[in-house]
């Protein structure tokens, strides 16, 4: 058990609350950068070695098609839980017809291109599931 802990001025602290302020302030400091210096991370990248082909990568950076929302959607479990907008695949499924430009065009264009947000990212997951194929309504 940690019974106390110094701050970056030499400061002691005793209590559980400061501690846990001063080891999370320590590493919100060494995990965030407010002016990160290209050189410096191109040095670092330079060391990495790649582990996608070029091939995978133009797979992976293709623009997504509203073939491939629709079939990503045809795999979804119809009654599993329900995205964002409170909607299980189910409704897409049985209303394509009726949804299929508008959600598509939501989507593709997420997607293709941005920004991403947090909220914006279910629907990446929505795209890129590649599962066997579900029954469908």
């Amino acid at each position: 058990m940690i019974r106390s802990l110094k701050d970056e001025y030499g400061v002691s602290h005793a209590t559980s609350s400061a501690i846990q302020s001063l080891i999370q302030d320590y590493f919100r400091r060494i995990f965030t950068s407010t002016t990160p210096n290209p050189g410096v991370i191109d040095e670092y990248l330079t060391c990495l070695t790649s582990k996608v082909s070029a091939a995978a990568n133009a797979e992976l950076i293709r623009p997504h098609t509203a073939d491939k929302v629709q079939r990503v959607l045809n795999q979804m479990h119809p009654l599993k839980s329900p995205g964002p907008s409170g909607m299980s695949p189910c409704f897409f499924q049985k209303f394509w017809n009726i949804v299929r430009r508008d959600t598509t065009s939501c989507v593709l264009n997420i997607l293709n291109k941005g920004p991403f947000t947090l909220s914006l990212m279910l629907l990446t997951l929505f795209c890129c599931l590649n599962v066997p194929a579900q029954r469908r309504f």
